[in-house]
Order: C-alpha cells, then sequence, then structure tokens
C-alpha cells in the first residue's frame, strides 16, 4: 500500500514537471499566453511578441516558429510581420494584443 501511495505521488511529480515543461497556453498572471495553432493554417503574428515573431501553422497542427530580421542598413532596424502581406517590414505599427485573461483553477 505505502509503495502505491508513492507511486502515485512520483507519478503526479512527473506530471507537473510535463505540463510546465509545455506550458499553458493561457499564460499565467503576468506572462504572455503561448501561441496556439489549433484551427489554424498559414502566416499568423504574434503579437504578444509585438509581431517580431510569426508562425506558420501547417494543417497537421505544426508550429513552425520564425524571427523577422534587423534591417542592415547601418541603422538596424527591426522588422515587423505583417500579416496582410504576409512578409516582414520596417514601417508596421503591430496591433495590440487581446488582455490576458485570468487563469481559472
Amino acid at each position: 500500500m505505502r509503495a502505491l501511495a508513492l507511486s502515485v505521488v512520483l507519478l503526479a511529480a512527473v506530471a507537473h514537471s510535463c505540463l510546465a515543461a509545455v506550458g499553458d497556453p493561457r499564460g499565467h498572471a503576468g506572462e504572455p499566453p503561448v501561441f496556439d495553432c489549433t484551427g489554424k493554417v498559414g502566416f499568423f503574428a504574434d503579437l504578444w511578441k509585438n509581431c517580431e515573431v510569426y508562425y506558420n501553422c501547417l494543417e497537421d497542427g505544426t508550429k513552425v516558429m520564425y524571427g523577422c530580421p534587423r534591417e542592415n542598413n547601418g541603422n538596424q532596424h527591426q522588422t515587423y510581420f505583417n500579416e496582410a502581406v504576409v512578409e516582414c517590414v520596417k514601417d508596421y505599427q503591430c496591433p495590440d494584443p487581446d488582455p490576458i485573461k485570468p487563469v481559472e483553477n
């Protein structure tokens, strides 16, 4: 019986570690949510990362992450992913993301 109880505690600890490593897509207090490709296909800007990061969501649910480069014209201007033209551009105002909703337990 004692071995069973220890096994259950150990299993719970491993599950908690795995979930912490994967991350909660809803985010936690003060942290932006993890971008989720569920139900999406195509290229999408990460508004929580100021459109400096974008993703290609594939039909099978795979998420491929990219980063917009800095222009190397002596000024090192950051470029931003514009979903309308599907490319990184320098003069773009990234839309504000939706407010983070509290995580319900």
